[in-house]
C-alpha cells in the first residue's frame, strides 16, 4: 500500500468518526423502562401496583441494569438522554443525587403504550435534537449508534430498525430486508399494516429486530396521534405502518452481542453469563 494511498484511508476513518460523534450530539437517547416486567413474575416479586421494575435488577453487580444503559449512552456522547420510566417513580429516586446534567427521567400515571408515551415526550421537549434512538431497558447490545445514525442519514429513512443475524433470539427471521437495505416485510407486524410476502428473489436476507431504532425526530412529533386516542406501540403500529409505507431500512447488526433479560430463562441465563458481565463492567 502506497504511503498516500495510507494517509488517504487514515483521513477518511477521522472524517467518518467526526460525522458519528457530530450525529451523537445532535441525537437524544431514549430508553423505554416503564413496562410492568409481567414475564418475570414466576421467578421476581412484583409490587402490587406498578409490578416489577426491570430497570432496577441487578445483575450481580453494584448497580442495577438502568445504569448501565445511561452511563454508556452518555460515554458514547449523546447530546441527551431520556428516561422513560412510566409510573415507576423509584427509577428517578434512584438517580436523586446521582444525576448527569444530559440526564432526564420522566415519569407519568398515564400509560399510552411505548409509541403514546414516546410521541408525548417528544413534543413536550423542545431540546430533543434531530434524532432520536430507542433502547429498551430490558435488553443488553452492542452495538455503534455513530454508525446506525450515520447510515440512518445517508438512507433519508424515517427509521433505521438495528436488525441481528443471530439464532439465539425469539422471533428470528421475523424480517426480510431487500437488496437496498429496505425492511420490506415483517411477519409479526398488526394485522392492519400487514403486506403479502415478498418473492424469494427480492430478499436480501432475513434477521430479528433488537429494540434499537432511529428516528426523524419531526417523524414523532408529526406522528398522526393524541394524547387520548389510545394506546400506540413503537414496533408493531409506528413502525409497522412507516414499513409499509416503504420508510424503515435496516442497519445490521451482524453477529454482535445481544440478549432479551425480560425473561426467566434468560435472567438465570444472564445471571451466570461472563461475556454479560465483562460488558457490564466494562461500560
Amino acid at each position: 500500500m502506497s504511503f498516500e494511498l495510507e494517509k488517504n484511508i487514515v483521513e477518511k476513518s477521522k472524517d467518518i468518526e467526526a460525522e458519528k460523534k457530530e450525529l451523537l450530539r445532535q441525537s437524544t437517547a431514549y430508553i423505554n423502562a416503564g413496562g410492568r416486567g409481567t414475564r418475570l413474575e414466576p421467578i421476581l416479586s412484583k409490587d402490587e401496583k406498578i409490578g416489577i421494575t426491570k430497570s432496577l435488577i441487578k445483575f450481580g453487580g453494584e448497580d442495577p441494569v438502568i445504569h448501565y444503559h445511561v452511563d454508556r449512552l452518555i460515554k458514547k456522547g449523546f447530546g441527551n438522554v431520556i428516561v422513560n420510566a412510566g409510573d415507576h417513580f423509584n427509577v428517578g429516586e434512584y438517580f436523586t443525587g446521582n444525576k448527569d446534567e444530559k440526564l432526564q427521567v420522566v415519569n407519568s400515571e398515564i400509560q399510552e403504550g411505548t409509541g403514546g408515551d414516546l410521541i408525548r415526550v417528544v413534543r413536550e421537549n423542545p431540546s430533543i435534537g434531530k434524532y432520536i434512538v430507542i433502547h429498551n431497558s430490558d435488553t443488553i447490545i452492542e452495538i455503534d449508534e455513530g454508525e446506525l445514525l450515520r447510515q440512518h442519514k445517508q438512507s433519508g429513512a424515517a427509521a433505521t430498525f438495528a436488525m441481528t443475524r443471530r439464532s439465539d433470539v425469539p422471533n428470528e427471521g421475523a424480517f426480510y430486508i431487500s437488496k437496498n437495505g429496505e425492511i420490506i416485510f415483517n411477519k409479526e407486524v398488526v394485522p392492519e399494516y400487514a403486506m403479502l410476502e415478498p418473492k424469494k428473489e427480492d430478499i436480501a436476507y432475513q434477521a430479528s429486530s433488537v429494540g434499537v431504532v432511529a428516528f426523524d425526530t419531526e417523524v414523532i412529533k408529526n406522528y398522526d396521534w393524541r394524547s387520548g386516542d389510545g394506546p400506540l406501540s413503537i414496533y408493531t403500529q409506528i413502525i409497522g405502518k412507516l414499513i409499509k409505507e416503504g420508510k424503515v431500512f435496516a442497519y445490521d447488526n451482524g453477529g454482535n452481542f445481544f440478549v432479551d433479560i425480560g425473561t426467566p430463562k434468560n435472567y438465570e441465563k444472564v445471571m451466570r453469563h461472563p461475556i454479560l458481565k465483562k460488558i457490564l463492567e466494562s461500560r
